[in-house]
């Protein structure tokens, strides 16, 4: 039997989200140590590095979720009053996704090409405009393919 929990639904949804972030972040933590792992180090010694970790991710997921929590506040904002908001909130949600995906993503891409952390660096990769946006226009395309051929 569930025991039922007499919170708000948005609430409830933010806490939910906030567990499913912590997993994404940490996920992405535990796979940066799996596959870049100095041989010098121990995985005591990686605690404190764990810990850091935690801390910046707590920071990024709270200022995810803190438009969600503040604008709720207001019913007519609030996900759970109409399928609009519902809609809108969680495209937002899509896209801060899409973008903590991609940056992770990019982060450990760098990390195994330059065996360093994504910083200004990585911007010499985007020196000429013209040619970063004839890419993004192909990649964006074969991506638009890929989604037609795999949807029926």
């Amino acid at each position: 039997m569930l025991i039922s929990w007499r919170v708000p639904k948005t609430i409830q949804w933010i806490v939910k989200l906030f567990i499913i972030y912590l997993c994404i972040f940490t996920a992405f933590r535990i796979a940066t140590v799996i596959f870049f792992k100095p041989q010098s180090i121990g995985l005591l010694d990686l605690f404190s590095s764990f810990w850091l970790g935690l801390k910046y991710d707590l920071r990024w997921i709270a200022i995810i979720l803190l438009p969600i929590a503040v604008f709720s506040l207001y019913p007519r904002l609030s996900p759970f009053y109409s399928n609009r908001s519902k809609k809108r909130w969680t495209a937002y949600l899509g896209l801060i996704t899409l973008l903590v995906l991609f940056f992770y993503g990019a982060d450990f891409g760098q990390f195994a090409y330059v065996n360093a952390r994504l910083n200004a660096d990585a911007l010499i990769f985007a020196e000429d405009p013209r040619k970063v946006c004839r890419w993004f226009g192909r990649v964006t395309r074969l991506f638009g393919y890929w989604l037609d051929w795999r949807v029926p």
